[in-house]
């Protein structure tokens, strides 16, 4: 059955690889400008990035902080070797109503409408017994269609592989490559050799270095990576919102272990 459906897969993704490359190089031009967060939302389309801790009570923080302690403890003894995967977490840990609903009011600022959902949930663990991490390497997450906040549970430097990403990649998918990479590529197929990176795009990356319990909105269509840990740990939440305006390729999540 898989071998006919990778057959017929050029077939019914061309209208969808279609719609979506229409949607988001030409309909943004016809959405008002956002309401709120302006500054953010420039600080992501210029860099890919923005810091949005201040905005974030700190009740809100030390919610966080409660929830992450009982997630670790739950799932650090099942790491293999050197990470683990908590897919979805939100599903069985009710997340601070006040975190979720500012995320969502600056995701909804960013698409510029309200068609936007929490579309899944990930907690991150890696260690640094290992050089093989996954996200290791430039790779995009989606043809813009999609805005993470990472939180940081500590101190981000060196040592413990901070998120990077290329500040000028922006338009590394161009409209015709993202047409071709949206109707033929394999969406595990994301990750990029850096001899197919322009030089420039190459200079331009940026390490995220921050302090405890700090928040980013990152959004992962720009060329990103993780580092390689050199001692200690990496203990990361994330949470990913979609833009579903015109969207025909809605999932639906559920809890999910992945370690190595």
């Amino acid at each position: 059955m898989s071998k006919y459906v990778a057959i017929l897969r050029p077939l019914y993704r061309f209208p969808y690889a279609l719609l979506s490359v229409v949607k988001r190089k030409f309909l943004k031009y016809f959405l008002a400008k956002p309401k709120k967060y302006n500054e953010i939302i420039n600080q992501i389309n210029k860099k890919g990035f923005a810091d949005c801790t201040e905005l974030f009570s700190q009740v809100c923080h030390s919610d966080l902080k409660k929830i992450e302690q009982q997630i670790e403890r739950k799932v650090k003894p099942k790491i293999e070797k050197s990470f683990l995967r908590f897919l979805n977490f939100h599903l069985d840990y009710e997340l601070p109503k006040t975190f979720l609903d500012l995320s969502q009011e600056i995701s909804e600022n960013f698409f510029k409408h309200k068609f936007v959902r929490l579309e899944s949930t990930q907690y991150q663990i890696s260690l640094s017994n290992t050089d093989d991490l996954p996200g290791m390497g430039y790779h995009i997450d989606d043809y813009g269609g999609i805005l993470k906040f990472y939180v940081f549970f500590h101190r981000m430097d060196e040592n413990n592989g901070p998120f990077r990403i290329l500040t000028k990649s922006k338009h590394f998918m161009s409209f015709f490559k993202g047409f071709v990479w949206l109707w033929l590529t394999k969406l595990n197929s994301t990750y990029f050799e850096s001899t197919k990176i322009d030089k420039y795009i190459l200079d331009s990356e940026e390490k995220i270095f921050c302090d405890d319990f700090s928040i980013f909105a990152i959004d992962t269509s720009f060329l990103h990576s993780s580092s390689k840990i050199m001692k200690g740990e990496r203990r990361v939440m994330v949470l990913i919102f979609r833009d579903y305006l015109l969207d025909l390729n809605k999932k639906k999540c559920s809890t999910e272990f992945i370690t190595g």
